[in-house]
């Protein structure tokens, strides 16, 4: 199983785990080994928002080590056109599209993929991206029992 992970999810890892430090290194060795990957655009926006805190920092750290980095403008273009309500008109800079794209790319490389988000409640601008991934047959965890199922310590 490959993973893509979302910024709301690499937050939550940074915020509530008892020792993100410990969970990070694993994470790295999971980006080293190909586990592990996410989109540019997860990186523009932790960088955003979250500027200066552990997952941003930790995000900035090992960009340069994923094999895969996000998918191709065209795909991002299709799941923006295809995909209802996923598109926020007044968060230009929104991740989202971008890391539903990525899942989707690799998906269709025959890669057995998953999201690991916390993004699973309807906003008043879009909808989650956990029921985006419904829709396409994208599997998607959150961070608790994603972590558990790879052994490593919640919270």
């Amino acid at each position: 199983m490959r993973w893509t992970i979302d910024g709301s999810a690499i937050n939550r890892i940074a915020t509530e785990s008892s020792n993100y430090n410990t969970a990070f290194d694993a994470l790295t060795d999971m980006i080293a080994n190909s586990e592990l990957c996410f989109c540019d655009e997860v990186v523009d926006e932790l960088e955003r928002t979250a500027e200066n805190e552990p997952g941003a920092l930790w995000a900035a750290t090992v960009k340069g080590r994923r094999q895969h980095t996000g998918a191709s403008m065209t795909t991002i273009a299709w799941i923006a056109r295809n995909v209802k309500d996923i598109v926020d008109p007044a968060g230009r800079h929104d991740a989202m599209p971008s890391v539903l794209a990525h899942a989707y790319a690799l998906g269709e490389e025959g890669q057995d993929i998953a999201v690991v988000t916390e993004d699973i409640l309807e906003k008043p601008t879009r909808r989650a991206l956990s029921h985006a991934c419904d829709e396409l047959s994208i599997e998607w965890v959150q961070v608790p029992e994603w972590l558990t199922s790879c052994g490593l310590p919640w919270p």
